[in-house]
């Protein structure tokens, strides 16, 4: 059935975005934000996605599990991973999830996810930007 709906909205979706000869998707909950029947929230039973939380430490992992029914609310689950902890320990917690999800591919689907958890933990590390922020102004004095 996914493959029938994927070759119906692949060329016409609202979702999809044409840049340089490459296609992505804006897609709220899409893992990769490539365009592509893997990881497309719309067509597939189930899909991870990854976001920062609205305090702006640590993650927010959201999963969709079951068929399209009405019961929208009982398939959309989601955890709340703070970033307290040792990246290596949220890591694992991500990998244990998506290990725990029923998907047809986790190992496609683990290393998505730990590729944006990493970007966003970077992202909201505030060492990272200390140290930025001092060597320019080191060079400006020069």
């Amino acid at each position: 059935m996914a493959d029938l709906i994927w070759q119906i909205t692949k060329r016409h979706s609202c979702f999809r975005l044409k840049r340089k000869n490459q296609d992505f998707s804006r897609e709220p909950g899409h893992l990769t934000n490539k365009h592509n029947l893997k990881f497309s929230t719309s067509v597939n039973n189930t899909s991870v996605s990854i976001s920062g939380n609205k305090d702006g430490k640590g993650i927010r992992f959201t999963y969709k599990t079951g068929r399209i029914n009405r019961a929208r609310n009982k398939q959309i689950h989601s955890v709340a991973i703070r970033k307290d902890w040792d990246p290596r320990a949220v890591h694992k917690s991500v990998s244990g999830l998506v290990n725990s999800i029923p998907i047809n591919d986790p190992k496609r689907y683990e290393m998505a996810a730990l590729r944006k958890t990493s970007a966003i933990l970077l992202s909201q590390s505030n060492r990272r930007m200390a140290k930025r922020g001092t060597n320019r102004k080191a060079k400006k004095s020069k």
